[in-house]
């Protein structure tokens, strides 16, 4: 499932995925539950996006992605949450 979204909302495939942990988006509000991923050895293929939906990638480098977080500039929890796993990985390789 997680392969196929990759794909369809940024258009590329993933040869390597690892589970990083799973989430409550919002908890006290909503049951809802997320997983993430690190999706690596990716291979550029095609969007296939609904009618209703949009997205925009945005390619940065962890030290600028970093300064967004601790600027107030990023500020959806999902987003903030992988960074901050990019920044474990990162510095513990």
């Amino acid at each position: 499932c997680g392969l196929r979204e990759l794909e369809e909302e940024t258009g590329y495939k993933s040869n390597k995925l690892t589970f990083l942990t799973n989430i409550h988006p919002a908890i006290g509000f909503s049951n809802e539950k997320m997983w993430m991923y690190l999706a690596e050895e990716l291979e550029l293929s095609e969007k296939k996006l609904d009618d209703d939906e949009f997205l925009e990638l945005l390619p940065t480098p962890l030290n600028v992605a970093l300064e967004w977080v601790f600027s107030g500039k990023i500020t959806d929890v999902k987003t903030i949450i992988g960074i901050m796993w990019m920044k474990e990985l990162k510095f513990n390789h």
